[in-house]
């Protein structure tokens, strides 16, 4: 079944595999296909997406017209799609100038999801958090 969007994230961070799981679950429509970006071969994109910028956010493509979406406005457009009022919200906050002014927190987040996991008694990922950072 093709999707129509796709969702690339760490599939050893606990928050992460947390987060795809919630997606999943609240995925009324089938719309995403989930994938952890260390499944992915890179060279199949001809959009530019990369294993590094995968290593740094969240990655929502949109599989109709190739675009894709990173960080807050990623997380924003999956919630736009899932209905209910995770769509209020993903409407609010995909809106571009919201979705920039929450990304120093959503790569503040990212940075720590490791030291974050472990608090949550979730898996921790081995990200390289140098080159993880924005």
């Amino acid at each position: 079944m093709n999707r129509k969007f796709t969702i690339l994230y760490d599939g050893e961070c606990g928050i992460c595999s947390a987060s795809a799981k919630l997606i999943e679950s609240k995925d009324k429509k089938s719309l995403f296909e989930i994938i952890p970006y260390q499944n992915v071969n890179f060279q199949n994109f001809s959009n530019g997406l990369s294993r590094d910028l995968a290593e740094k956010s969240v990655i929502l493509i949109d599989n109709e017209s190739n675009n894709y979406f990173i960080a807050s406005r990623a997380v924003f457009e999956i919630a736009k799609n899932l209905g209910g009022i995770y769509k209020l919200i993903g409407i609010i906050g995909a809106n571009s100038f919201i979705s920039s002014i929450l990304n120093p927190i959503y790569y503040l987040i990212a940075r720590q999801r490791r030291q974050i996991s472990i608090c949550l008694g979730l898996n921790a990922c081995s990200v390289n958090y140098d080159k993880a950072t924005t």
